[in-house]
């Protein structure tokens, strides 16, 4: 949990209702899974029904019920009920609404061990110390004590409907001080979670922001630069969450890039629906604050307070998360929408029954979609397949949707359909690393047709620079080197592709020293089987290596020839490649760098200037850069030549005659007279 690819997740409590259900089931059991949550689901419901009863002005049986019934059916909640994730959201809800329950009746430590589950189950509980301070706010206000009881005379006669919702003992002195416990709880557990899960091995702090599991795909807000359109693209989040809250029209397990489109245009025409809902946003405030202060009506607010303090740190705007969007995490704050529908019928009941005529039938529409989206999005949680196609209905652009109706398919053998999706994935989000441990297993199915695999093992070396998919590319890497070792076995010729792509690998997984001699043994096989195109790939990987500095010179001082043989034999991979010219740059450095290897890198040098001498004709540049190749073997003597040493000052000599010619009839005098010089230095030399 300390490193930065941890999602810094410490749900002790839902782990450990996991476990208790793993070892009743005897195991995996989905369907038992599934029946905990929809229980638990049941629980929180009544819970619901009994919290609204209380908080609710006169404690309206009808309006608590309608609080339930719109909680229970809401179809925001199938992502938390039916996915097993979803069991956080649930637990945490529970032993919040407990908590609270218990603080009215005045069981405080009850009340506080609630709370401390409720952290244990998720961390959004941390929200719950907001809505204490939030109610403290409300009763100094109203000037009143917190949760009144109904022997309090005082408050009964200045805020009747709000003492009827009330059932503690405590005043606005107690009220602070469970607060400010709370608060301490509170602050307590970030230490705890904080020691546990943002400190790498470094003792630096890693939170969601810096994790590398944050990215693009998963929250592409998170990358906007600041300015104009990532406000505007704030407001689109928090517009597909007051549609999820209110009137769902689409639900989707994965709300991940592209199904949600950041805003990129002023004239996006999303921002009128944003402008709608800041209208409607706004009128609620001021409503609740009017009836506040001057009704003593808080229903209102407090129905407000448990939306949005519970969705604050959902609402990117304090904290970065790990997701764009997500359902589930509105479980919590919907409670307190319940709240404000069954308040906002009961107030056309009593103050605005105008209105009345307008607002149950719309509660009785609204309801009967809850119920019917409720029902037609169960099934989509049935199995991967159903899941997936749905969410590819309601997010045709999500690369990740794409992603993974292509594995669907990919399963069930249909290549054709799953390359497509793949392809749409990355025509949606082609810079996302993930894709290429797919399109390699694709390569790898499509192996049945035909033997060549380089295409499959390219898209998993590049799989090892991404953190999501590492460890399953060096997988197949590591199956694929090895029946491509035995087929080398029963061969009389090594493959130097094998070298090249092992050698790829270990300098990706910083295995320098490693890469340096796999490379070697690449280009040695290339030479041996006439492969100079493998060869010259492996040759460029070689000197990126050795510039990089990242080879150990332990390595290259245990075996100083080592670079020598390597350049030496890159230089005549170059010349079977018929790139002479870079084979002749590379001798050069070879002849520079290595005393040893001189004689015969000068031979080499020497042929391949007469190779290009007779085939591109004897031009000015050939006949000089032939002479003064002939001419390096002065830097060989030592003493008296050798008759090979004295052949090439000879034929130094020749050549440097024929400069003199071809430069003066060619009028070009400087180069004349440093061919004469040159000779007549020679000249000397052998004299």
């Amino acid at each position: 949990m300390n490193s930065q690819n941890s999602h810094t997740s410490w749900r002790p409590l839902t782990i450990l209702s996991f476990r208790l259900e793993y070892v009743a089931n005897g195991g995996l059991n989905g369907g038992n899974f599934h029946t905990t949550n929809v229980f638990l689901h049941a629980i929180t419901t009544v819970l619901v029904y009994v919290f609204a009863f209380k908080e609710l002005p006169k404690r309206s049986e009808n309006e608590a019920f309608l609080a339930g019934l719109i909680f229970a059916v809401h179809p925001v909640h199938v992502e938390a009920v039916t996915g097993v994730v979803g069991r956080a959201e649930i637990l945490c809800a529970i032993l919040i609404i407990a908590s609270h329950l218990f603080l009215q009746r005045d069981f405080v430590f009850f009340g506080l061990i609630a709370f401390i589950g409720a952290l244990l189950s998720k961390e959004i509980a941390i929200t719950y110390t907001g809505i204490l301070v939030a109610y403290f706010i409300r009763d100094w206000l109203l000037n009143s004590s917190w949760f009144c009881t109904d022997n309090c005379d005082r408050h009964k006669t200045e805020t009747s409907s709000n003492s009827e919702n009330s059932k503690t003992t405590f005043n606005l002195c107690n009220a602070l001080c469970v607060s400010v416990i709370f608060a301490m709880i509170s602050l307590l557990y970030l230490t705890i979670r904080a020691w546990l899960c943002l400190s790498d091995e470094e003792g630096l702090k890693v939170g969601l922001g810096d994790s590398q599991l944050v990215r693009k795909t998963e929250n592409p807000y998170k990358v906007l630069e600041p300015g104009l359109f990532k406000v505007l693209s704030l407001q689109i989040i928090l517009l597909k969450y007051f549609e999820l809250m209110v009137i769902p029209t689409w639900l989707s397990c994965e709300y991940s890039f592209n199904c949600l489109p950041m805003v990129n245009s002023i004239f996006d025409n999303r921002l009128p629906l944003v402008c709608l809902m800041h209208v409607v946003f706004w009128f609620l405030i001021f409503f609740s604050i009017y009836k506040l202060v001057h009704n003593r009506d808080g229903g209102f607010a407090m129905a407000l307070v448990w939306i949005g303090i519970p969705f604050s740190p959902s609402s990117h705007i304090f904290v970065t998360i790990g997701t764009l969007v997500a359902e589930r995490l509105l479980y919590i704050p919907s409670i307190g929408f319940a709240l404000l529908v069954a308040r906002t019928w009961g107030y056309t009941n009593t103050r605005a029954k105008k209105l009345k005529r307008i607002v149950e039938p719309v509660l009785v529409v609204l309801i009967a979609w809850y119920v019917h989206l409720t029902i037609s999005r169960v099934p989509d949680w049935l199995d991967d397949k159903s899941l997936f196609a749905a969410n590819l209905k309601s997010c045709p652009q999500s690369a990740k949707s794409n992603t993974q109706y292509h594995q669907l398919l990919l399963r069930e053998g249909n290549i054709t359909g799953a390359k497509l999706h793949l392809e749409k994935a990355r025509s949606i989000h082609p810079d996302w690393c993930d894709l290429d441990l797919y399109f390699g297993s694709m390569a790898l199915v499509e192996k049945l047709t035909r033997d060549n695999l380089q295409e499959a093992v390219d898209c998993f070396i590049k799989s090892l620079t991404c953190l999501h998919t590492a460890n399953s590319a060096m997988d197949k890497l590591q199956t694929i080197f090895i029946e491509r070792k035995k087929l080398e076995a029963g061969g009389n010729v090594k493959d130097p592709s094998l070298y090249y792509d092992v050698g790829r690998v270990n300098q990706i997984t910083m295995n320098y020293d490693q890469a340096l001699l796999d490379y070697k043994q690449g280009i040695l096989a290339a030479l041996e089987a006439h492969t100079p195109a493998v060869g010259v790939k492996i040759v460029s990987k070689v000197f990126d290596l050795l510039k990089s500095g990242n080879v150990s010179q332990s390595l290259l001082q245990s075996d100083p020839t080592l670079e020598c043989q390597i350049r030496f034999s890159s230089a005549k991979l170059y010349k079977l490649a018929k790139e002479y010219r870079r084979a002749l740059a590379t001798y050069d450095e070879v002849f520079t760098l290595c005393k040893f290897a001189r004689p015969g890198t000068l031979s080499e040098m020497v042929q391949l200037r007469l190779f290009l001498l007779e085939t591109e004709g004897e031009t000015l540049e050939n006949v000089q850069a032939v002479a003064d190749t002939l001419a390096r073997v002065l830097a060989l003597i030592d003493g008296k030549p050798s008759d090979v040493q004295v052949e090439y000052l000879q034929a130094a000599k020749r050549q440097y005659l024929q400069c003199v010619s071809i430069a003066s009839a060619s009028r070009e005098r400087e180069i004349a007279s440093a061919c004469l010089e040159k000779h007549n230095m020679i000249e000397n030399a052998l004299s």
